[in-house]
């Protein structure tokens, strides 16, 4: 007897055979159901189509010919499907305007079942999923119509909770609500709490984030006509940005409706923050109750829809933020005045500096600042051109050279090792001279270069280290350890490249943090990187059964271990000298994917600072913002351009402290890059144009056309783009030929690992500011590369102006161990005081104090 579920597969496979000429890719739907040659379930069936809707955009365009119904109707259930092509689009209003799709999509919800089904390597509701789509019907019947509009409920992690935002209908003449609200994890313990969660009561205040950290739209009950512009905090007192005030959005719809306009209008034209709230009336009406959740079904078989073939508005990457409204000849001419004073009033600080704190962005070139700046500010609202980061404020800036000796394209470790040691050296090498060859662990004996951290043990000072990196990666190892090969990060990967290195007792980089070589080791340490200092048997990488940090803890008293966020949060300062703050196994996630328990640099930055300014000894502080270097080898703009914003916001949180504890003045803040990267902004797109989106530029008048420019394919491209890297057009060994997703994992040892691309990938129908789209690459590489160009740098405090101008590389030492005092005979006097216990290490590499 057939079963249900083969009855269901026929259905399926009657439905991907639909009148000759409607579906042009039938036959590679049909070979994707043949592959499977023993249907699991019908999940996978479906988990087929929705995969090759997502990888043929001009399918999508014939929707309304196919009968697509069927297909909802020949499977009411419930499966997990990659949902990210639609959950990650926040901001964005979905409207499907289909009324046969959306009768059949009410009809497949309201007689399915609702259970807590797990979403892909997660687990059931009741835990934060990585990423859902929950879409709901709601049966509120418009004047006059009886179409049904469709609700997509985009649910993304915040923290641990899930942030549900209602994308509603709007019209001219009725405008829903739209709502966005944590849930709590107690509600989703059972799905008709999470029902309940969801839904809608007719008493409630109803509020919706209309986009990220923006301003937020208000309703205090159904019944009542009257909404505001209401922000939650000091920090949300923004305008709304123009991306939500694009035609065909929600606001645009009350702006042209003649009853709306004049309550809307205030904020539509805002070109200040709010104060208080703007009512805007809005005729209202009642909501009944809403159809039970449906989770991941219609929404994954839709997952092949972009935003611009839902809608069929225009393409859902043209996006202008407009430029402010006061810009005149007039106020040109005056603001260049102004920066001329400014510039006359800056005074030169010669004083000796108590304190040094070191911002390091990884990766972080000059396009990228510009990039960043420029999303920042448009993620304000703002057209972002006019923004400043918050290191772009300091007074002083200049240009670094960025090369090593033997690299014209410089790696992290060779590139830190000249910032911490004053030397210049071979790419790969951890704060050694030279002289050293990379992997040989014998020629490193009496080339240990002292750093500018352990300068500063020597003279007492406390010191730290914060990273979003692993602990042990190059750019904060070199701060502290000394290391032929910068991937010895633990015994087990110094054994696998160099068994004579581990014969000989070298020690691995996590040991050096461990049993410093002087003083007594960082005040705090920060960062990911846990499994370097763990033993297998408790999910680490060491292959000696050794606990580093049970080691490190009972090594001296007032040590405290941290693992969670709460804990760093927690932390009472007064009570610990020496912290160690293991976050990740390896490094902590980007920005955009943090989970509850893993803290922010801005905020690992606060609890550094506070351990180091608890007493007038002065301290040595390194802040890494790791991640943007590695979103960057990704071929992710976005997630490299957030990684910078929130590297800027620890920036702003130094500034605050150091101001509030009367030592701004006595620090010198030093911010710049290790190297650069072949991010690009080109083409000439507006003033104001989405600087993730497509290059739209202006016409003869010089307006904004809001039509994406072409090249001499015909195809459209976008402002960001990499020279090289996985977002190559041409098809790879995992992602078929054409825009390329993030992660795109490679095979690291294949031979050819993408095939030639067949001209550009065309654009038309793609949303360049998805967060998971990488950039368009010129040259295919598994791993976007460095590039060679000077990065830039800013400074404050006592003798910043000396890092003006082009400087090379080593010379930020020397700044800063002269601002702090160590200059002429006595740096050479310090220095060899710190060489010779450098130099007196046995063979387990312990050092050995002097007498």
């Amino acid at each position: 007897m057939r079963t249900q579920t083969a009855q269901q597969l026929d259905s399926l496979r009657s439905v991907v055979a639909p009148p000759q000429g409607v579906l042009h890719h039938r036959q590679l739907l049909q070979r994707r159901l043949a592959a499977l040659s023993r249907p699991r379930c019908i999940s996978d069936e479906l988990h087929c189509i929705a995969k090759t809707l997502e990888s043929q955009p001009r399918l999508v365009r014939r929707l309304d010919a196919w009968p697509l119904q069927r297909l909802l109707r020949a499977t009411p259930c419930f499966f997990p499907c990659p949902l990210d092509r639609l959950a990650q689009r926040s901001g964005r209003f979905v409207i499907a305007q289909r009324r046969e799709l959306l009768r059949y999509t009410i009809k497949a919800i309201t007689h399915s079942a609702c259970e807590a089904i797990p979403s892909p390597g997660v687990g059931p509701l009741d835990e934060p999923p990585s990423c859902a789509v929950a879409l709901r019907a709601q049966h509120a019947q418009r004047k006059g119509d009886g179409a049904r509009p469709l609700l997509l409920l985009f649910c993304k992690p915040v923290n641990h909770d899930i942030e549900v935002a209602d994308l509603s209908r709007c019209s001219a003449d009725r405008a829903q609500l739209l709502e966005q609200r944590p849930i709590p994890l107690s509600q989703r313990q059972h799905h008709c709490c999470f029902h309940r969660s969801l839904g809608f009561s007719r008493h409630d205040a109803h509020l919706m984030r209309l986009s990220g950290r923006h301003t937020l739209l208000r309703s205090d009950s159904v019944q009542q006509p009257t909404r505001a512009i209401e922000p939650r905090s000091e920090r949300q007192l923004q305008p709304l940005p123009q991306r939500l005030r694009h035609a065909g959005s929600p606001l645009s719809r009350l702006d042209r409706n003649p009853e709306t306009r004049a309550g809307i209008q205030p904020f539509l034209n805002a070109s200040q923050s709010y104060a208080s709230p703007i009512p805007v009336e809005l005729p209202m009406t009642t909501r009944p109750a809403l159809s039970r959740p449906c989770l991941r079904f219609v929404a994954a078989t839709l997952a092949g829809l972009t935003v611009s073939t839902i809608t069929a508005a225009e393409p859902p990457s043209l996006h202008r933020y407009d430029p402010p409204g006061n810009e005149t000849t007039r106020s040109w001419f005056d603001g260049g005045r102004r920066f001329l004073e400014q510039a006359q009033a800056k005074r030169l600080n010669t004083r000796k500096a108590r304190n040094v704190v070191l911002f390091l962005g990884d990766g972080m070139s000059l396009t990228t600042v510009v990039a960043a700046r420029i999303f920042a500010g448009q993620q304000r609202g703002e057209s972002g051109e006019e923004n400043l980061l918050a290191f772009e404020r300091l007074p002083w800036s200049g240009l670094v050279k960025t090369y090593n000796v033997n690299l014209q394209v410089p790696d992290s470790a060779g590139a830190m090792t000249a910032i911490m040691t004053g030397v210049k050296t071979r790419g790969g090498v951890l704060s050694v001279g030279p002289e050293a060859a990379r992997g040989d662990a014998k020629g490193v004996d009496g080339w240990r270069l002292p750093t500018l951290l352990e300068l500063c043990e020597q003279l007492g000072m406390r010191t730290g280290v914060v990273t979003t990196t692993r602990l042990t990666h190059a750019t904060p190892a070199a701060c502290y350890a000394h290391a032929p090969d910068r991937n010895w990060e633990d015994d087990a990967a110094l054994a696998r490249q160099s068994p004579t290195a581990k014969a000989m007792g070298f020690p691995d980089i996590a040991q050096q943090l461990v049993h410093p070589a002087v003083g007594d080791g960082l005040e705090v340490a920060l960062g990911g990187g846990a499994a370097a200092f763990l033993p297998r048997e408790q999910g680490g990488a060491r292959a000696d059964d050794r606990d580093l940090t049970a080691a490190w803890l009972h090594a001296a008293p007032r040590r405290a271990l941290l693992r969670t966020r709460e804990e760093l949060l927690d932390l009472d300062a007064g009570a610990v000298d020496q912290v160690l703050g293991l976050f990740a196994p390896s490094h902590l996630p980007f920005e955009r994917d943090r989970a509850e328990h893993v803290p922010s640099l801005a905020e690992m930055t606060r609890t550094a600072l506070q351990l180091l300014m608890k007493d007038d000894r002065g301290f040595f502080l390194m802040v890494e913002g790791g991640r943007i270097d590695h979103a960057h080898h990704a071929g992710n703009a976005r997630r490299a351009l957030e990684e910078t914003t929130a590297f800027a916001d620890a920036v702003q949180v130094a500034l605050d402290m150091l101001q509030q504890a009367g030592e701004l003045d006595e620090t010198l803040i030093v911010v710049t890059a290790d190297h650069s990267h072949t991010l690009t902004m080109s083409g000439y797109p507006a003033r104001g144009m989405d600087i993730l989106g497509l290059v739209a530029s202006v016409d003869a008048a010089g307006k904004a056309t809001m039509r994406p420019s072409l090249d001499a394919l015909g195809l459209p491209y976008a402002t960001l783009s990499y020279a090289n890297g996985p977002g190559y057009a041409g098809r790879s060994a995992t992602q078929p030929a054409g825009p390329k997703r993030f992660p795109h994992f490679l095979p690291a040892r294949a031979h050819r690992v993408y095939e030639p691309a067949h001209g550009r990938p065309d654009l038309t129908t793609v949303d360049p500011t998805d967060p998971d789209h990488l950039q368009e690459a010129m040259a295919p590489l598994p791993s976007e590369t460095h590039s060679g160009e000077d990065v830039p740098l800013w400074a404050r405090g006592p003798w910043a102006h000396l890092l003006s101008g082009t400087l090379e590389q080593h010379a930020l030492f020397h700044v800063m161990a002269h601002a702090l005092g160590l200059s002429g005979p006595r740096l050479l006097d310090v220095w060899r005081q710190v060489k010779a216990q450098l130099d007196k290490q046995d063979a387990t590499g312990i050092s050995q104090q002097l007498p």
